[in-house]
């Protein structure tokens, strides 16, 4: 996906992402984008509010904005890579909430993966 904008979209009552998923075993490749006000919301664990991804993820020169989680446990309102790799070159991940009881990763996370940053920043 190159020079794209995902913007504002929603998953209310799911535990999937609002802006993209990259499913299990999957290759995805983002340059030159925008992931910006994106939100999950469930009751229980909603997961990443701009990027859910389970599979291989390299992320250069693109802003993750403003996507939000909302739930018990919801986790990686920016990104959450579940499993694979992550690797981030000059991306900006800036100003995404988690917000519920046990809510963690406002910015990003990569609970069971490896991830790479490079010139990244990553802030809450």
């Amino acid at each position: 996906m190159t020079n794209s904008r995902i913007l504002d979209n929603r998953a209310p009552h799911v535990a999937f992402t609002g802006g993209i998923l990259n499913g299990s075993g999957s290759t995805l490749t983002i340059s030159g984008s925008t992931i910006s006000g994106n939100g999950a919301s469930s009751p229980s664990q909603p997961d990443g509010g701009g990027l859910e991804a389970d599979g291989t993820t390299t992320i250069t020169d693109t802003d993750i904005t403003n996507n939000t989680v909302i739930g018990a446990e919801g986790s990686g309102a920016g990104i959450v890579q579940l499993s694979g790799t992550l690797s981030l070159t000059r991306v900006n991940v800036t100003g995404n909430l988690a917000s519920g009881q046990y809510s963690f990763g406002g910015a990003s996370t990569a609970p069971n993966s490896p991830s790479t940053h490079r010139t990244s920043t990553a802030t809450k």
